[in-house]
Order: structure tokens, then sequence, then C-alpha cells
């Protein structure tokens, strides 16, 4: 009796462990490998590759040793009915036609063992272009004809319910499962760039888990990574791809990082098992099996921190830094509040970051001085001096620029009619008094000075007197405020501005609003804004790279810092840029360096296939120019006519009383506007406005 009973034990044992299913995914038994199968689509199960080609489904099985390469290029499996696409819940193998035909079954020695078939609710006259197997429930996605969008269906197996939920807007529709109860859905939208993604539950049929995936553009493929319990997607990059990464929850709101090589081409489809990736590529319909999924340990890793309202276009840069230097760049974003808590806690997992005028507190030792890194100073010295003095503090340059404008420091002047009228044009230090002046001659008659609201705000008022990083403090006593603010009212109460409309007509309006254009490459003449005490002090926007003093990699960082101004990378070489940057005028180019035409340059066959192309990208600059001369909009700034002349030489008087401040707080910005709109509306007389901001803008200074 007791072996009896010991006999049951074990077999008790023995037969819980063979039905349990595994909690943790086994590594893929497969070495780093590439797979010419000319697939339409794959699946893994069991250790085994399957994918569909030609309607007919092919296996290739696990080598017999681990590590060992695969045994020949796989054998055909399965030729029941033409199979399309294919998934697997990890237990079964799910077929379908392209009309919809279903056939769920479990994979056998030679063929599928334990089907089942059925017929998912697809309408007449459409084909189904994605599918995943979660659980009891088949979710698909299904569209009339190439030119439309795709919709997404929830198939129930065991009772045949059907369930609708599609995203809204238009194109194809990415699927990937998340276990048993979860599937994921993306919806890229590649003219707004940006992307729908979230999770949806099966079992509930809602969606349960919404990722950010703002500036996200062209994802390709979409992937869930049972081992780290994350969320990846590649994209359609130029040159290859990016991968990016979302945690189900956490401080992160993703990450972006450059994928091993094998992963980067054209993908299409993308499954995580035991950690390692297998990728269904565009094209020939190659499967590869890539193990490391962030590149080789040679490689040096730059992190860089974004916040998540800034769209990043670092990763232009990645092809340049991993073939020069060995660099993989990863970014990450943020939100603000995540990105100040790791400055001031002092972290060291990350190199670099990107600070805002609206956050940078420059007070704190959360940057490291750029001077001296040899990379950093040959490409500084291609900037303008005053580029430079507006990134330096105490003598040390503390970071270099991504981004910056001196556009909406100016009004484009309406030279026709000030000559017609007999008005001079204003001097770059005018006044409020000024402005206030020659707007009262223009509507007596019969005109505007400015088509939009104050050409000076609260925002110029604290660029001006907002100074931490001068005297500590705030540079006003309260009367240029309550100037600025009786200037204010006295423009709405004598209705002083052209009425219901941001630009006024051309024939009426001597100024228009600041509206950001370019300064110098610009159609019409411009004046600065008039100053409030006769004093010239400009600001506006900029966005700065800066690195951390704690980064391991300081001398990889500097190489990013560098590239990310060397004018053979094109970020700033347009002459339709915001900002001019270099002194040199022959680095700005109509054919300016870009992803697609390095691409396409790299993608030569010869010397003399890539000297045509060369020639063709040249081509296109010249066509460019032309089409603007046709157009009447067209300014040469290497021979540069009177108009364009006075325009750069006040643009560069603006760019030398350019002043780096910290910027307002939208706290203080928002009271601000709150009291002036009280003072305005005669509910508060001008004395306790004038405190009421002052002592508020105070308390922003002092933290």
């Amino acid at each position: 009796m007791k072996r009896f009973l010991a006999l049951l034990l074990v077999l008790s044992i023995c037969f819980s462990g063979c039905m349990r299913k595994e909690e943790n995914p086994q590594p893929l038994p497969f070495p780093d490998m590439e797979l010419d199968a000319e697939a339409q689509d794959m699946a893994v199960l069991w250790g085994s590759i399957y994918w569909c080609a030609d309607g007919k489904l092919y296996r290739l099985d696990p080598p017999a040793e681990n590590g060992a390469a695969p045994a020949g290029e796989g054998k055909l499996f399965f030729d029941g009915f033409p199979v399309a696409h294919l998934s697997s819940d990890g237990e079964r193998l799910a077929l379908c036609s392209p009309d919809g035909k279903l056939l769920v079954g479990v994979p056998g020695a030679d063929s599928m063992t334990k089907t089942r078939e059925t017929s998912l609710a697809v309408p007449a006259g459409c084909s189904v272009t994605r599918l995943v197997l979660a659980g009891n429930t088949a979710v698909y996605c299904w569209r009339e004809g190439d030119g439309d969008s795709d919709r997404v269906g929830f198939f129930n197996l065991s009772n045949g319910d059907f369930f609708e939920d599609t995203p809204s807007g238009e194109g194809e529709i990415l699927l990937c499962g998340g276990g048993t109860e979860r599937v994921f859905v993306c919806r890229p939208d590649t003219l707004n760039e940006t992307a729908q993604l979230y999770g949806f539950d099966v079992n509930a049929m809602k969606r349960d888990v919404i990722f950010s995936a703002e500036g996200v553009v062209g994802i390709a493929a979409i992937g869930w990574n049972e081992e780290d319990g994350c969320l990846y997607a590649l994209d359609r990059a130029v040159g290859g791809s990016n991968l990016y990464r979302w945690k189900l929850s956490g401080e992160e709101e993703r990450v972006k990082m450059i994928p091993s090589d094998p992963m980067r081409n054209s993908p299409r489809k993308l499954i995580f098992v035991g950690g390692a990736a297998v990728v269904l590529h565009e094209g020939r319909g190659e499967i590869t099996v890539c193990r490391e999924l962030f590149g080789s340990d040679e490689d040096v890793t730059i992190t860089v921190l974004v916040p998540d309202n800034i769209e990043c276009e670092l990763d232009r840069l990645s092809a340049v830094l991993l073939g020069e230097y060995g660099i993989r760049l990863v970014l990450k974003k943020m939100k603000t509040e995540v990105i100040d808590t790791k400055l001031l806690s002092q972290d060291d997992d990350y190199d670099l970051w990107i600070g805002t005028t609206f956050d940078l507190n420059l007070s704190y030792p959360v940057w490291e001085p750029l001077e001296d890194y040899p990379l950093i100073a040959e490409q500084t010295g291609l900037l303008f001096d005053d580029i430079v003095r507006i990134c330096s503090i105490n003598g040390h340059l503390f970071g270099l620029p991504y981004s910056m404008q001196l556009a909406n420091c100016t009004l484009p002047w309406n030279s026709a009619l000030a000559d017609e009228l007999g008005i001079e044009k204003p001097e770059p230090d005018w006044t409020l008094d000024d402005f206030l002046a020659l707007a009262r001659d223009l509507k007596e008659r019969g005109y505007y000075i400015c088509g939009d609201a104050w050409p000076v705000t609260l925002r110029d008022y604290m660029w001006r007197y907002f100074d931490p990083y001068g005297t500590g403090g705030l540079n006003d006593d309260g009367s240029a405020l309550r100037k600025l603010l009786v200037w204010g009212k006295a423009l709405e109460d004598e209705e002083l501005l052209y009425p219901d409309s941001p630009f006024g007509p051309k024939d009426l309006v001597l100024c228009s609003g600041p509206f950001g254009v370019n300064i110098v490459y610009s159609t019409s003449e411009t004046v600065s804004d008039p100053t409030i005490d006769g004093t010239e002090v400009y600001g506006d926007a900029a966005t700065f790279l800066l690195m951390n003093p704690l980064s391991k990699h300081k001398e990889a960082a500097s190489a990013v810092l560098a590239e990310m101004i060397n004018p053979k990378n094109g970020f700033y070489t347009l002459p339709t840029s915001l900002m001019y940057y270099y002194k040199d005028f022959s680095l700005y180019r109509w054919d300016s360096p870009n992803p697609s035409d390095r691409a396409f340059l790299e993608e030569a066959k010869d010397e003399e296939d890539r000297a045509e192309r060369e020639r063709l990208v040249s081509e296109r600059g010249a066509r460019m120019i032309e089409a603007e001369k046709s157009a009447g909009t067209y300014t040469d700034i290497w021979n540069m006519d009177e108009k364009t002349r006075e325009n750069y030489e006040l643009y560069l008087r603006i760019l030398s009383k350019y002043k780096l401040t910290r910027n307002y707080t939208k706290d203080w910005l928002m009271f601000a506007l709150d009291e002036c709109d009280l003072y305005l509306n005669d509910e508060q007389d001008l004395d306790y406005t004038v405190k009421r901001i002052l002592d508020r803008a105070k308390m922003v200074l002092e933290g």
C-alpha cells in the first residue's frame, strides 16, 4: 500500500510538473541568425519558428545542441488552406486566410492536431491584414482595399461573439500579443507625427493601458517582452530603425534607443521570446533572431533626458555617432518634474539633458563646463560669438543651443504704407511712448499700427527685468511695469489696435504682430519691438543641450554635443532657419545634409553612381531656389540687397542685446495675466495691480 501511495505521489508530481505552464519565458534555442524565408508573416511556438509564404506554412526547428546553427532552412509544415497570417498564444497556433478563415490547433510532428476551424467576421470584399491569438479571443484587422484604413475586431472562439473597437484615424493598425488576457494596438499617424498606442483587455473588452506616443513617427512593428514587462516598438527611420520602450507604469514616459543592427532593416513584425527578439523584415521577408537588443558591449551608450513637451530630433545623429565614434544614443522622454528631481539628486545614470529657459536654473551645480573639450571647441569656433555668449555663464560654456529663435523680437514693417504716409522707420531703441504716439497718429488717418495684441507683453517684461544670473533679483522698482500696464490700457481703451484679426489687412496695418517669421530670410522689412524705457534687451524661448557633471562617459558625450552643431549634419544650415548660428554664410545650404539625402547617397553602387546622386541632390536645391524666385519670396543672403542687409543688421543687433535669464514660471504668468486683466477691466487700481505682480515675481525669483 505504501509503495502504491508513493507511486501515486511521484506520478502526481511528475504530471503536475508536465502540465504546469512556465511562469517565465524560456530562452529561444536559436543563436543569432538571419533566415531568408520570403515570409509574409511569422510566429514562434515551443522553440520553433513558423512562417507563411505563398499560402503555405513552414517550420524551422531548433538545433539539437544549444548555440549550434539550425539544420537546413526549414521545411513545409502545413498546406491545408491559403495561409496569410499566423499567431501563437504560447500553447496553440492560429492560421488565417486572407478572407478570414481561421484554423486554431496544436502543431504535431508533421501537421496540425486538435484543430478547430471557424470563420472570422469579415465583411464581404475585405481582407485580413493582422492577427493575434489572445486566450479565447482572435483579434484581427481588416480593410476593404489598398487605399482604405484598417479596422479592428475581437472574435470569441467559444460562442462566436464579435466586438469592434477601431481607434480613430486613418492608415494601418499594428497588433501584438501581451499574454492571454491582453493585446496591444497601435495606429501610427504619420501626418500628425504621433501614434495611438494602448493595451486592450480581451476579458473586459476595454482599453486598459494608454501609452504616450506623441512625436513617435513611423512605427512599423510592436512587440511585448514578457521578460522585462515592457512594450517595444520599431520605426521605419531612414537608414535603419529606432527602438522605443514603454513600461506599463513608472516615471519613464518612454525610452528611445538604437537597436542592434540585425533589427534595423525595415521591420514588419516583432516577437520577443525569452528576451530575444525575432524580427520579420519587409522586402525579401527575412527573419532575424537577435539576442542583444541594444548593440554590442564595445559601443558606448550615451543617454539623453528629454522633456516630454519637446520634439527631439537628436536621433538624426544616430548613424553618424555609431559609425564615427561607436556611440549608441538613447533618448529618454520624461516629465520635466522628474528631470528636475534627477538633476538635484545628482543621479549619474544619464549623460546629457535638454533644458529650456522655461525651467533652466544655472545657479544649481547641474551642468558640466564644455569649453575645454576639443571636439566642442572645434565646432563652437564656427558660431557667432554672441551665440557662445548666450550659452555661457561666469566664463564657462554651460551648454549648446538645441533650438533658439529671435523672430518674436521683431515686427514686420509695411514700408510701402509708411512711405505713402510719410512715416520714418523707427530706430531699434524706440519706446512705448513712440509706439503710442504713432498709433494715435495712424488712427486719426484711418489706419492701425498693429494687427495683433501688444507687441510688448508681460513675458517680454520678464525677459528685461528678471535677472537671476546678473543681480540675482528683480531690476524694477515698479516704474517699468506701471508704464507697461498704462500703455496697454491706452491701446485697448482708445481702440488703437486693428480689431478682430490677428493679422490685419496690408493696406491698413503698419505692423503685424509677432508670428515667428525669419528675421533675415523674409519677404518683408522688419523693425524691433518697442522698448519699455529706451533700453534694448531681448529674449525669447531657447533650449540647450547640457552635460551631466557626473556622466561616466564625458568624452563620448562631448562628441554628441559637437556633432549636433557640426554643419555637415545639417541641423542649422537651411537658409530659412529661425536662427542663424554660423558666421560663415557658405555653410547655409539649400541642399543641406539630412537623413534622407545621406541614405540616398550611401546607397550608391559605385563612384559613378554616387556622383550622379550628388548631382541630383544639388539640382534639387537649385530648383528650390528657382521656385522661390518665381514666387517672389527668394532672398539671397549671400548677396544681400538693401532690404536684406537692413534685416541682417537688425538681426545682429538683437543677437548682441539678447539676454539669457531664467524664464517665467507658468504660475507667475497666469497670475500676472489675471491681475493685468482686472486692471484693464477697471476692476482693480493700478498701484494694487503693480504691487501684486511684483510681489509674486519676487517669490518666483526666490525659488
